[in-house]
């Protein structure tokens, strides 16, 4: 009694190179189905999910910037003169 693999290959073998490709494109569409779209689909979360941390992160970080500069406009003024001044000599 022949086993599973050769019996699987002999129906391979009888096969048409074009139904071969049907085969393989199927395979191929079922694999990307049940790997590739759920994989996929947890990398864009992650994404989402940093985003929304960067996002965060930043408009905290620009509020007490904000904050900094209202409460000591004078060193404001002093610290951006200072690095207007050191990016024009690095001329």
């Amino acid at each position: 009694m022949p086993d599973m693999d050769q019996t699987a290959g002999t129906a391979w073998q009888n096969k048409t190179d074009s139904e071969q490709i049907a085969e393989l494109r199927r395979q191929v569409e079922d694999l990307m189905h049940q790997r590739v779209a759920p994989a996929a689909g947890e990398v864009a979360a992650k994404a989402g999910q940093a985003a929304t941390q960067v996002r965060d992160y930043t408009r905290e970080k620009a509020e007490a910037f904000a904050d900094t500069i209202s409460h000591r406009p004078l060193t404001a003024i002093a610290v951006a003169a200072s690095v207007g001044y050191l990016l024009g000599r690095m001329r």
